[in-house]
């Protein structure tokens, strides 16, 4: 992975010419242990405010595994080899102690099931009818992370009865009452998504004619429902209550007597029952039970999609012009959406943790606490959600559209000098959004030929893009995760809260197209055609990630708006490692904007060859500028050609050979050089990733030909095995693939086969 080069860290990796990403093998965790890591220390009135810390003789230590025989050395702890460090936090190279979190799902297994049906009858000449359905189900199963990550966010107190006594001797000779740790669960199951997604719809209409006129009517009728489980999160109220594991004896005040239990049975009998103690101890020393008590309830979800419409629409000629008829489209929609979402889980809320005068979502006076650590005490920070990592709470919305729409296409002249074809043509669409209001959209464009040969056509618009139910009603959601804080420099885990923006409104891009199109007469079979393009959007709805959020308010200096989303709970000026974010919203909003315009050109050649038909086909793609910005003072963020947007060139060339039954075709999926970044304020030191092709291949064979085919198919793609190596940066070690899936092909050469048949 890409790692900062220069571990004096004169500043946040990747920002400054003396730091720049820079790839590194063998790169691990290094603010976390399989067997537990020891971070500061807390007297008993910082460990129940759940905040500040005192320095500690074992910070860095790391605990053995306690078998059943003791711990594997005397004392049970040893210094942590956490490798060597590299110019980002906590990313570190090598080292017996460090950790991975052991990888992620490439691709999810899925498992579909569709139907679809259809129907058609003619009432008679002038009108028929059409009903449609379709029905889908399919099922998912994926592993988010391999190995579960709990950084700094539980504390250990002495009495902890898996503890060992070295270590327990010394916090009490220190006056310590807990300590903070870390860990990577890799004796824990994979975390695994399950989801389960249905989907119906149902379409119907009348299609008729009326002299020279065509109309349509029709209704429609969609529902989704995506219902998931995400097993292998921690039910944190479950889980600090597990971790509190004390001996029944000397919590009684006697002898201590094997009986190890959690701790809130006895102080809070019944408030977690079945809690099974929790051994943090050693990596492999929890046992499977401890386990299955706080993790084997997955934190659930489920969205439902409704939607319903109702159109009409009539076309045909006008009235004539010397160039001919003048033709027109009016028709007219009207939808209804909604939106919901339910969750077990509320994110806009943090888990009591029965602690007296504790306020886990704001500030804590201190006098309200009397220096006792009570409740859910390892808890290491107030502020916790029910889940440790995936949190979706719940969404409601519905909103109305009405929209009405006409086109109109006038011949100007035909079959005249250097007037083969000239034709004028407009449209204009006004949509009401019952959410958002009123907006118009319009195009206006031409055609001319000037020889049968030769077709030129160009269009200037304005289009519209209206928010979605979910990227207005989206209820808060939150992830956990490790984050590098450019900030402060410090790598730990971070809450983000996602959640949706019912002020937005809808983006207006304005186009621009200009092309030809050449069919020669003199060769047969051939043409070619080219059109340039250009894009701006504005008032463009985007969801900038944390590390952009982050970014942008360092180039700010902390007065950009994307400052307002991050929480840090001292003043921006403050880089010490205590102002780390609280949290990071990632909320859409419209104050961004973007332009792009390029070439797209296509050449093809038929002809016969022997008993078939050969194809011969170039499709290409020139993307000269692409820039998108946050905001309209923001740094633009330059896309084309980067690996986050889009490649200056892509171009596939094509053969395939035809006959009644038999295809054959080859292809070759060319992309250009790309860049980690083009950005002047990012530095990468092997920035630049060299341009690939992909040579992809099928056959299809009718055995059976008719009205009723069966057809064998076989497909290869990325036939010589080609990978792109690219690291990403500051990714957690193993979680990411090195590469751009969204770019690059990441799974390698395949083969595809199977069987088609109609009756």
């Amino acid at each position: 992975m890409n790692v900062g080069a220069n571990p004096a860290r004169p500043c946040a990796a990747g920002t400054c010419p003396e730091n720049p990403f820079t790839p590194m093998y063998n790169v691990r965790l290094a603010n976390g242990t399989y067997g537990t890591l020891i971070h500061g220390g807390r007297t008993a009135r910082q460990a129940e405010a759940r905040a500040g810390s005192t320095p500690f003789s074992l910070t860095g230590y790391t605990f053995e595994p306690t078998l059943v025989g003791g711990p594997v050395s005397e004392f049970g702890a040893h210094p942590a080899d956490l490798g060597t460090p590299t110019g980002t936090p906590n990313f570190n190279v090598g080292g017996a102690d460090t950790a991975v979190t052991f990888g992620t799902t490439l691709t999810s297994l899925l498992n579909t099931k569709q139907t679809f049906a259809r129907a058609d009858y003619e009432f008679g000449e002038n009108l028929t009818g059409f009903l449609q359905g379709s029905f889908s189900d399919s099922d998912t199963r994926y592993v988010t992370v391999g190995a579960g990550t709990q950084f700094q966010s539980f504390q250990i107190y002495s009495d902890n009865a898996f503890l060992p006594v070295g270590v327990r001797q010394r916090m009490q000779q220190e006056g310590l009452a807990s300590f903070v740790a870390s860990r990577v669960e890799a004796d824990q199951h994979p975390k695994e998504v399950l989801t389960n997604n249905r989907a119906a719809t149902v379409l119907g209409g009348l299609n008729g004619r009326w002299s020279d006129m065509q109309w349509t009517t029709n209704f429609s009728y969609g529902r989704s429902k995506l219902r998931t489980r995400h097993f292998g999160n921690f039910h944190q109220p479950r889980w600090f209550a597990a971790l509190d594991a004390v001996d029944a004896g000397e919590f009684s005040g006697g002898a201590a007597n094997g009986n190890i239990v959690c701790r809130t049975d006895l102080t809070n009998p019944g408030l977690f029952p079945g809690c099974k103690p929790w051994n943090p101890f050693g990596n492999g020393s929890p046992s499977a039970e401890s386990y299955a008590y706080f993790q084997d309830e997955p934190s659930r979800y489920q969205v439902e999609n409704r939607t319903s419409g109702l159109a009409a629409s009539l076309s045909g000629p006008l009235f004539d012009v010397p160039a001919g008829p003048v033709n027109f489209a009016l028709g007219g929609e009207y939808r209804r959406q909604k939106l919901i979402q339910q969750s077990n889980v509320d994110p806009s809320t943090p888990i009591e943790l029965y602690e007296p005068g504790l306020v886990e979502d704001g500030a804590t006076n201190p006098a309200n606490l009397n220096g006792i650590p009570e409740g859910l005490r390892t808890a290491a920070n107030p502020f916790n959600l029910l889940w440790n990592s995936t949190n979706v709470g719940n969404s409601f919305g519905k909103q109305n559209i009405a929209e009405g729409f006409a086109e109109l296409a006038v011949p100007i002249l035909t079959d005249k000098p250097f007037a083969q074809e000239l034709e004028l043509n407009g449209a204009f669409r006004y949509t009401d959004y019952s959410v958002t209001g009123g907006m118009r959209a319009w195009k206006v464009g031409a055609r001319w030929s000037p020889v049968e040969q030769i077709r030129f056509r160009g269009t200037w618009s304005q289009d519209i893009r209206a928010p979605t139910l979910y990227e207005l009603f989206q209820g808060v959601g939150s992830t956990r995760g490790t984050f590098t804080d450019i900030h402060t420099g410090r790598n730990t885990n971070l809450i983000t809260l996602n959640r949706g923006n019912p002020d937005l409104k809808p983006e207006i891009a304005r186009t621009i197209t200009a092309g030809a199109i050449w069919q020669p007469t003199f060769f047969p079979g051939f043409s070619a055609s080219i059109d340039f393009y250009k894009i701006r959007i504005e008032d463009q709805i985007t969801r900038p990630n944390t590390t952009l959020i982050n970014q942008l308010c360092e180039d700010s200096g902390g007065t950009g708006p994307t400052c307002e989303l991050i929480v840090r709970p001292l003043p921006f000026d403050d880089r010490s490692a205590e102002n780390f974010p609280l949290s990071i919203a990632t909320v859409p909003f419209n104050q961004a904007f973007s332009e792009m315009d390029g070439i797209d050109y296509e050449i093809n050649y038929d002809m016969l060859l022997g008993p078939g038909k050969l194809a011969l086909r170039l499709l290409g793609n020139y993307t000269r500028e692409f820039t998108q910005a946050s905001s309209p003072g923001a740094i633009p963020l330059i896309l084309a050609g980067a690996a986050a947007g889009v490649p200056k060139h892509q171009i596939t060339p094509s053969i395939d050979f035809s006959t009644d039954r038999l295809s054959v075709g080859v292809d070759v999926r060319y992309i250009s050089e790309l860049f980690y970044t083009l950005q002047p304020n990012v530095f990468v030191t092997n920035n630049r990733l060299s341009s690939v092709a992909y040579l992809n291949a099928n056959l299809t064979y009718d055995i059976v030909d008719g009205e009723s085919p069966v057809t064998l198919y076989l497909s290869g793609a990325n036939l010589l095995d080609k990978l792109v190596f690219a690291p990403q940066n500051n990714a957690q070690p193993t979680e990411f693939y090195p590469s751009f899936q969204s770019q690059y092909d990441v799974i390698g050469r395949y083969f595809t086969a199977g069987v088609r048949f109609q009756f």
